[in-house]
């Protein structure tokens, strides 16, 4: 039993004196060695900078010869085509306005012109039975009317004895009638047609639309001048009428009646005018434009209009708003 055991022993002996050599207590010392210091090198100036030297370009690549051949270029792939814009929805149209409600309200009235001008109102008359065309005066029922404005005057005009005037008015369905009284001193025309005005003479001026151009200041179609002489050289010598306007029917005329008649004082003288000649179918109430006037001349030779006197006081022969209103009454 001792002997084994000290075999034992001996083994384990051995085998740490093997294990011995080989652990780290047992290598050799190592050695340091230190790095022998650099010099220290003189201290010099900064240099002077230097531009820097461009770089080199890198050398090409070797291109393989011609014989070499390249690979064919993998093709990019197509470009993924962009969806086609999709169309904006057209604008909803706005609702047509909705009309507003008629006036239920009834327009107001048309304006309707005055009743009658500042000038004098006259009226004629109707008469179932025409009067006669002789200058007659006194067998007229109808209402009298002075023609007395001074209106037109060379200096010539003195008083009422020299010159003044009435007239009367009648009508039927066929003609307006008007008689004129003219209280002058003396009777003088030479003047005849065109220039009866120039001696001794009486003249009537009618709108027959008054309604419609109650305010235009001009002639115009509808309106008329009619003049008449009681006669050449003598009251009652081949008496006339005369139309100066409208241009259409100008001249002499022989639809115009005349008659005139001497008078201690002065003259008389009448007017048949048709309706027909004016363009009126008249009736009871209808209106118009009116002025009655008288010339007079004195002169030596008979040929010169010196003074008028008129039933309005603001006669223009070419303003027939400065005339006066004629009513047909029954």
């Amino acid at each position: 039993m001792k002997t084994k055991r000290s075999v034992l022993l001996i083994l384990a002996i051995l085998t740490m004196t093997t294990l011995a050599c080989n652990l780290p207590a047992y290598f050799a010392p190592v050695t340091y060695t230190f790095p022998t210091p650099a010099p220290m090198l003189p201290v010099v100036s900064a240099p002077t900078e230097k531009a820097a030297e461009p770089a080199q370009p890198a050398q090409p690549t070797q291109i393989p010869a011609s014989n070499t051949v390249l690979p064919s270029a993998t093709p990019l792939p197509s470009a993924t085509p962009l969806p086609s814009a999709t169309p904006l929805p057209s604008p909803t149209p706005l609702p047509s306005a909705t009309p507003l409600p008629a006036n239920t309200l009834p327009p107001p009235p048309t304006a309707l012109p005055p009743t009658h001008r500042t000038s004098p109102y006259m009226e004629a008359h109707y008469v179932s039975s025409p009067p006669t065309i002789d200058g007659g005066w006194v067998n007229w029922d109808a209402p009298e009317y002075a023609a007395n404005y001074l209106v037109y005057d060379t200096g010539k005009w003195v008083d009422s004895t020299d010159l003044s005037a009435g007239f009367k008015m009648l009508w039927d369905e066929d003609y307006l009638y008007i008689s004129f009284k003219v209280k002058d001193e003396k009777y003088q025309q030479q003047s005849t047609g065109l220039y009866l005005y120039q001696g001794d003479s009486v003249e009537v001026l009618v709108d027959t639309d008054v309604q419609d151009d109650f305010y235009t200041r001009s002639l115009n179609w509808d309106d008329f001048q009619i003049g008449a002489s009681a006669g050449q050289g003598a009251v009652g010598a081949d008496p006339e009428a005369y139309i100066w306007f409208p241009t259409s029917v100008d001249g002499p005329t022989t639809k115009v009646k005349v008659g005139a008649q001497t008078h201690n004082t002065g003259y008389r003288i009448s007017m048949a005018i048709p309706w027909s000649l004016l363009g009126v179918d008249p009736y009871t109430g209808a209106r118009f434009g009116f002025a009655a006037s008288v010339s007079d001349d004195d002169s030596k030779n008979g040929e010169t209009q010196q003074t008028m006197i008129s039933s309005s006081p603001y006669r223009i022969l070419t303003d027939p708003t400065s005339w006066g209103d004629l009513i047909l009454v029954k």
